[in-house]
């Protein structure tokens, strides 16, 4: 059986440090693998932190101060409705 990633590669050779894989099983499947163990995926399937994209500080802060600006223009903006209501209301009262 060829290997298919890195992380079965890993496996194969601590399952037959343990005991769980016959010896030789291992080097017999590397033997059968075409690529070199460079050259294979980390990981098949799942999360793989190679994949991982991290954006730039630059990018993270930017995009915090632009939520953080609209979070506070909505606050701005409801308090000035609020507040907007509120007169209207005390001048209908009054007449």
């Amino acid at each position: 059986m060829p290997f298919r990633s890195q992380a079965q590669w890993r496996w194969a050779h601590a399952a037959e440090a343990r005991g769980e894989l016959p010896p030789g099983t291992a080097r017999r499947w590397a033997h059968e693998t075409r690529a070199p163990y460079w050259e294979l995926p980390t990981k098949l399937h799942g999360f793989d932190a190679d994949q991982v994209v991290v954006q730039p500080p630059m990018q993270q802060d930017s995009s915090l101060w632009k939520t953080l600006l609209v979070t506070a223009a909505t606050a701005v903006v409801s308090t000035m409705v609020t507040f907007w209501m509120m007169d209207w209301l005390e001048k209908k009262r009054r007449r």
